[in-house]
């Protein structure tokens, strides 16, 4: 193994790892946004009173789902993408022919 191949392993296992770092955040911020959405509901919904369609906790709430649903997106964006990388032939893999 000469010494381009281990510094070029060692930048892809970097990359790799904040991919992972990049990931896991998002999905942190995903999780916490869906636990505030949550608690925020309960605590501003007053159930005594009459149903209405629209207040303003619930566009703060929509608000909350739209950013939660971005985090989750690029969550997944980038699971499929590795995924798409291991399954790509090395480029610079000789063939036997």
């Amino acid at each position: 193994m000469s010494d381009n191949d281990s510094v070029e392993t060692e930048q892809s296992d970097q990359y790799r790892k904040e991919e992972w770092r990049y990931q896991n955040l998002c999905l942190i911020i995903a999780l916490s946004l869906s636990i505030l959405s949550v608690v925020l509901f309960l605590l501003t919904q007053d159930m005594s009173l009459p149903m209405g369609w629209v207040d303003t906790w619930t566009i703060v709430n929509i608000a909350i789902l739209a950013v939660e649903i971005i985090s989750l997106a690029f969550v997944f964006k980038k699971k499929s993408n590795e995924q798409e990388d291991q399954d790509k032939p090395a480029s610079n893999a000789t063939t036997p022919f």
